[in-house]
Formats: structure tokens, C-alpha cells, sequence
């Protein structure tokens, strides 16, 4: 036992040293103004509820300061904003309803995740699900639907408020295009994304109702479709749809099976990190552009990723030694808890040798084109 506690004790200062060291990276002033470190992250928002109408959002902090995002009001079904900058801090989002159905829709709740902001990051909030309409509501062939989606009290297709990430932790090859799929069509069954060209089709991601893929790699020189999961139906045809070589898109699909709602995408520019250097540091080409905003590290990424693993595993640790404290614990509570002490103190020498790593080239984060709305390719509604 005083050995656990030892090495817990050491877990502890190293924690401290490891946090101190991220903080004094960051609050490091910058050689370049033109590309210091802000206090700001950029967020946007899409509506992809087909039956909802949107009042307002609401960015609430944890002191209670509320702030209503002008740009957020009123966006109509099926639209993503530009970004906006906030304060990098953490928000209660609230989206509030105008009307469902005809009527007044203050009592509408609309669950909503976390948006937990860093500085010079963005996300991307996305309104998804239905309004459930009423028993009595007029029937119609939508709305049928809609009464369809619930009858066995299943919530999942509810409206609620997503929060993503979007800025990637890797660079992207000017050769490559970096894609994900967010599915948000309610009442949609699974997808693939395939892209299809002279060797056959390649599965590049398989996504649910409200999952949201990871970012994969693909060489734009085929035709990208959506296909029902696991078979070769197609969904929809998204050869019309742009991935640029050395950009990142999100592929968000939205809509219902349902005509009068049909199924559609809304494309997006997602900033991405490439490795270029950063104006005014050493090898930097003259008169080349400053990143707006400005650079973000991978390292202090994941060495906050590594702080947030680490203290989980101490909370696990802590629960034991609490039981074991209380006369419940056995020899093999003892044991787990000090793989698990080795574990996070590995984790710890990790982000030390991250550190203590000579950074490549400054990552700089590229802020993404203009976003290509449904049945718009262009952006131009050309």
C-alpha cells in the first residue's frame, strides 16, 4: 500500500510539471504577432431538422453569461453559416424554436451537447432530429411518417443539438482529399460512401443515423456515391460534388426517405493543419499570407488529450483505493490499481518525450473555402 501511494503521489507532481509546461507553452509569446495564439474559436451552425424552425441559439458560459449568435438566428432549413469567433470557453448551447406546426414553441426542448472551445480551434453545431407532431395533427404523407418514427417510443430520432470538431490533427497531403460523413437524415438506414473509379468501388466510410466518421484520405480521381450500408443500392449520386486535392470536407447528409423531405448533402470546407511554415519564422517564404486564425499545435492537442486519459485513470484509481480504504478491496483491486498507476505514469513519460521532441515545420491552421450548400455545387446557387 505505501508503495501505491507513492507512485500515485508521483503521479500527481508530474501531472503538475506536465500542465505547467503545457501552460507556459502556450502563454509563450509568439515570434510572429501576425500568428500569435488568440483567445478565440470559430464555430458555425447547421439546421438539418426537416420540421423545425428556428428562433434563435444561445451561448450560455458556466458564470451564467448568456450571448445570442446573430448569425445563428433564423437559419433556415438546410443551411450551414459561415464560422463565427467566440471566446474559447465552455457552453451550455441552447437552440430555441419559432413555431412547430403553427404553434408557439416555447416549451420545446432541445437537448444539446457541451460546446467546450480551445482557443484557435472550430466546431461545427449541427441541429438534428424532428419535432414529433401532434396526435391530432392534419394528416398528411410527411407527417405520417413522422407519427411512424415514434410508435415505439424510441426517442433517438428526437431533436437535439450536435457539437463536432472540425479541425483535423494531421496534415493533408496536397495530393490527397480528406473526407468524412456526418448522418443526420432522420429515418435513413445506414450509409457507405463509396468512391468508384477504373479499378472498382472502395468503401471510404460506413455511418449510422447520428454518427459522425472519422476523417480518411482518398485520391479525388474518382466518383463519389452514397450507398445503402453493406450493399450496392445507391442513395444518392455525389459526382457533382467537389473534393479538392489538399482540403478537408465534411459530407453532412440530411433530409428523410420521404419526397416532400428528400434525402440531400450539404458539403463543407473544414479548415486543416498542412506544414507550411509560419510567416516570419526561419525558411518562411516572403510575403506569404499569416493563417487566419492563427497556428495550433498537435503537441499541445495531444498532450491535453494525454492530461484528460491520465486523469480518468486516476479517478478509476481513487474509486479502488477508496473500497480498499473501506476493508472491501482484495489483492486484486491492488494489482489493477497499480497497472493502472503504470499505465498513466507511461502515459506521462510519453507526453514528456512529445515534448521534448524538436518540432518540424510550425503547423498552421488553413481556415476552409466557401461551403457548398444542397443542389449547389459551386456555392453560387450556379
Amino acid at each position: 500500500m505505501r508503495r501505491t501511494f507513492v507512485l500515485i503521489m508521483s503521479i500527481f507532481l508530474a501531472l503538475g510539471t506536465l500542465a505547467a509546461a503545457q501552460d507556459a507553452q502556450e502563454e509563450t509569446p509568439p515570434a510572429d504577432p501576425a500568428v500569435g495564439a488568440t483567445n478565440e474559436a470559430m464555430v458555425r451552425f447547421l439546421h438539418a431538422a426537416p420540421n423545425a424552425e428556428i428562433s434563435n441559439v444561445v451561448l450560455t458560459t458556466g458564470d451564467g453569461e448568456t450571448a445570442e449568435v446573430e448569425a445563428f438566428a433564423g437559419v433556415g432549413y438546410g443551411e450551414l453559416t459561415d464560422y463565427v469567433a467566440v471566446p474559447a470557453v465552455g457552453y451550455d448551447v441552447a437552440v430555441n424554436l419559432a413555431v412547430v406546426e403553427g404553434e408557439e414553441a416555447g416549451g420545446v426542448e432541445v437537448p444539446a451537447d457541451a460546446l467546450d472551445t480551445f482557443a484557435g480551434e472550430y466546431y461545427t453545431i449541427v441541429l438534428m432530429g424532428v419535432v414529433r407532431p401532434a396526435e391530432d395533427a392534419e394528416e398528411t404523407g410527411f407527417l405520417d411518417w413522422l407519427q411512424g418514427l415514434f410508435t415505439d417510443a424510441d426517442d433517438q430520432f428526437a431533436l437535439r443539438a450536435l457539437v463536432i470538431s472540425d479541425l483535423t490533427q494531421f496534415a493533408v497531403d496536397e495530393n490527397e482529399a480528406e473526407v468524412r460523413i456526418v448522418h443526420v437524415a432522420p429515418g435513413t438506414e445506414a450509409v457507405d460512401l463509396v468512391v468508384v473509379d477504373a479499378e472498382g468501388a472502395n468503401v471510404v466510410h460506413s455511418v449510422g443515423y447520428g454518427d459522425v466518421s472519422g476523417f480518411d484520405r482518398l485520391v479525388p480521381t474518382g466518383t463519389m456515391e452514397l450507398r445503402v450500408a453493406g450493399s450496392e443500392a445507391p442513395i444518392l449520386d455525389l459526382s457533382d460534388q467537389q473534393v479538392d486535392s489538399g482540403a478537408s470536407s465534411t459530407i453532412f447528409l440530411i433530409g428523410t426517405p420521404v419526397e416532400a423531405v428528400p434525402l440531400e448533402v450539404v458539403v463543407a470546407q473544414n479548415p486543416v493543419i498542412t506544414t507550411a511554415t509560419a510567416p516570419g519564422a526561419p525558411g518562411a517564404v516572403p510575403g506569404a499570407p499569416a493563417a487566419v486564425p492563427p497556428a495550433v499545435s498537435t503537441e499541445q492537442t495531444w498532450m491535453r488529450d494525454s492530461l484528460n486519459e491520465i486523469e480518468a485513470r486516476l479517478a478509476n484509481i481513487e474509486e479502488r483505493l477508496r473500497a480498499l480504504a473501506e476493508g472491501n478491496g482484495t489483492e486484486e483491486d491492488v494489482t489493477a490499481a497499480l497497472d493502472q498507476v503504470a499505465e498513466a505514469m507511461a502515459l506521462i513519460d510519453d507526453a514528456r518525450d512529445q515534448m521534448a521532441a524538436q518540432p518540424g515545420p510550425a503547423p498552421v491552421v488553413v481556415p476552409p473555402a466557401e461551403t457548398t450548400d444542397p443542389a449547389e455545387p459551386d456555392g453560387d446557387g450556379n
